[in-house]
């Protein structure tokens, strides 16, 4: 268990530093990702590889459905929005299979959500308000426990309520076999082992006092307990030692263990080392196995866990994933990890021993089958990145960004994707023509794709720019504006076109010099000016705005939000809807802290300049803003930070009026809806929530 913690630490931090025409279908849409490179198998691999495919659960917000009429979102009212609905696993920490075979489960740090094993559809979705780090169901399969922050969830399966909940801080948690007792592994001061009854809660019995206890099993033949910490013991049930070994190195803990379903061996996994032991009938251990990973990086168990059949034995390492023979010790297979922050944490097997589920902190969940040796598929968020989101004009449909291209359109009435456009490379930012019909995508290699919300690719445009707000349709919806892409030998341009047949009507630079680079782009409300953030890159990398008359592409101001002397990197720009003030977030080089900056449009002064700070609850040094959002009463502006909040502020002076630790990474994009209902952000990890008033 420490090591799942320590794994979302690392994924918390990770994130701050960082086609043809499409048939619309009346029922949900089951999404396919992009086909990934197979995983090199290390052993065996002389037969040749099945290709593996890749299945994707289709997005459905989980949540309240979206109130028919609700409230319009104000400065008076602030103090009622709260979560209405939420897209995305979110983090993936622990998975499981019932013992039943009937649900596959994922825990995450939003929550609980069951599939259907056999094809991985989606069941149900249970909010735990909080990330939940570790998970067991009781052998009748009738209930699921949860350990959260602070707190043990049980939950029955089969109407999905809370049948109660146990206010203590455990890492670990396992059923006795008779499903009457939960035993709770404690690695805070207190420490040791705490057996609850199931349905009071009450304390039942308590042993191991100050014994640090990060992972606990009860053996399947109900007469002994085991423990992980600094050491391995195997306790009886009234709390006597019956066998203490380990650790294996100074300072050295055991992270994971496991029986075998009839009792007699016992897997443990600790820092370096992956030993079988036999356990006796008075409670002793005996080695029978040892699995030397040096091989393997020398590498530190996660999570390990004895097969149903018994004769396999499967392990996260923080190198990879592997199976070995129980009765032999030879490797069955291994799959290295990927290069950079991404690892494997906790596994388990299907009930028929055939198939190996593995969460990773950033590539979703992996099926791996033992047969085949390779991996069969892949169950991801529908990107597991999100990067941009825009509404429709008419406040029913939701455009989502995801990295790798693809655009998911939401029904914003019941939240199930009816369709999906475009693929193949990074999106930066998406627009929905004034009369609903069209969508505007905006790529990172400087291409705009437009499609009808029929299904069909209308118009690709060669030679965009890149930055957070570069593919914008004019508000009666005749022209469309954006930027060509800049170059180290000629100043960027701003291109205009006429929606009508696509005909280029203007043509004009927006720089006057070499190494002038286009970061953002907005276009005002009144169509007669915009605001272009750009990089001098002969002012050693400082930002300025430039605002340019839309209709001859003269500068009309410059403005330069510095402080101090200090460079400033503009990450969002943005009008308000009624014209009068533009606003910008912007990171200042050796500032933790993000600012907003607001300025007047009648005379370009500026009004304000405030530091965005929220606690920074993630404990990051520099929480970068990437998005901004005006209501469209002007009166409020939303911004997404990086350390997973969404702020609110007065627009006319900057004050906050809410902070909502809503996401559990950085925050990429937020937007009020058309009619200011609804207040949408998505993250990078994946998850899309929206906010509005009870």
């Amino acid at each position: 268990m420490k090591s799942k913690i320590l794994i979302l630490c690392v994924i918390i931090l990770a994130s701050a530093c960082s086609n043809g025409s499409v048939q619309i279908s009346p029922t949900p849409t089951v999404i396919s990702t992009p086909t990934l490179q197979p995983t090199s198998i290390i052993q065996p691999t002389e037969t040749p590889q099945p290709t593996p495919t890749y299945l994707s659960i289709t997005p459905v917000l989980q949540g309240t459905q979206l109130p028919e009429h609700g409230d319009i979102i104000t400065v008076e009212n602030i103090d009622r929005l709260t979560l209405l609905s939420s897209l995305g696993k979110g983090n993936p920490t622990d998975v499981i299979y019932t013992p039943d075979g009937k649900y596959f489960v994922i825990s995450t740090s939003e929550g609980l959500y069951f599939y259907n094993p056999v094809d991985y559809s989606f069941i149900h979705f249970i909010d735990t308000q909080t990330a939940v780090m570790d998970i067991t169901v009781s052998p009748d399969s009738q209930r699921i426990a949860a350990a959260v922050t602070n707190e043990i969830l049980l939950y029955q399966i089969s109407n999905w309520q809370l049948l109660l909940s146990i206010k203590v801080e455990a890492d670990s948690l396992d059923f006795s076999p008779d499903g009457k007792m939960i035993a709770l592994g404690i690695n805070s001061e207190i420490g040791g082992v705490q057996f609850r009854d199931v349905e009071t809660g009450n304390v039942i019995k308590t042993f191991g006092d100050r014994q640090a206890v990060w992972t606990v099993k009860i053996s399947p033949k109900g007469d002994a307990i085991a423990t992980g910490g600094y050491s391995s013991i195997i306790w009886s049930l009234d709390g006597s030692i019956l066998d203490q070994f380990g650790p294996y190195i100074s300072g050295g803990h055991t992270a994971s263990i496991s029986f075998s379903p009839d009792g007699d061996l016992l897997a443990e996994g600790s820092d370096y080392y992956l030993k079988i032991w036999r356990v006796l009938d008075n409670g002793r251990v005996l080695n029978y196995r040892e699995i030397d990973l040096s091989q393997y990086d020398n590498a530190s168990i996660f999570d390990v866990t004895i097969s149903p059949d018994g004769k396999s034995v499967a392990a996260t390492l923080s190198s990879g994933v592997g199976v070995w023979n129980l009765s032999t010790g030879q490797c069955v297979f291994y799959s290295a990890v990927e290069s950079g922050f991404a690892s494997y944490n906790s596994l388990a097997w299907s009930p028929d021993s055939s198939t190996v589920a593995v969460a990773s902190n950033q590539k979703g969940v992996e099926l791996w089958s033992i047969k085949q040796r390779d991996k069969l598929t892949t169950l991801n968020n529908p990107s597991g990145s999100f990067s941009s989101l825009a509404w429709s004009p008419d406040g029913k449909k939701l455009g989502v960004g995801a990295d790798e291209g693809i655009t998911y359109i939401l029904d914003t009435n019941d939240g199930h994707v009816f369709d999906e456009f475009g693929s193949g490379y990074e999106l930066n930012s998406i627009a929905f023509a004034p009369d609903n019909s069209t969508l505007a995508l905006g790529y990172g290699d400087r291409t705009a794709q437009i499609w009808n919300l029929d299904g069909t690719l209308q118009q690709k445009i060669e030679g965009f720019g890149f930055g957070p707000s570069d593919v914008t349709f004019t508000s009666d919806g005749k022209f469309f504006a954006a930027i060509l892409p800049e170059s180290w030998q000629t100043p960027p341009q701003v291109r205009i076109w006429n929606t009508r047949d696509w005909v280029v009507e203007k043509v004009f630079p927006v720089g006057d010099r070499d190494n002038f680079m286009i970061t953002g782009f907005a276009l005002a409300p009144d169509q007669n000016t915009g605001a272009i953030s750009y990089v001098d890159m002969h002012g050693f990398h400082t930002q300025y705005i430039r605002i340019i008359s839309v209709h001859n592409g003269t500068t009309l101001a410059t403005l330069e939000p510095r402080t101090n002397n200090n460079q400033v990197r503009i990450d969002a720009i943005g009008y308000s809807p009624d014209n009068s003030m533009l606003a910008a977030l912007a990171t200042v080089f050796d500032d933790p802290n993000p600012r907003m900056l607001v300025w007047k449009t009648s005379d370009w002064s500026l009004v304000y300049q405030i530091n965005i700070h929220s606690g920074s609850r993630l404990g990051l040094d520099n929480n970068r803003s990437d998005s901004l959002s005006w209501s469209p009463d002007s009166r409020l502006i939303a911004a997404g930070v990086k350390d997973g909040c969404v702020q609110i502020f007065k627009a006319d002076n900057g004050e906050n009026l809410a902070t909502f630790d809503g996401h559990t990474m950085a925050v990429t994009g937020v937007s009020f809806s058309p009619d200011g209902r609804i207040l949408a952000s998505i993250s990078i990890n994946g998850t899309l929530k929206l906010w509005g008033l009870r």
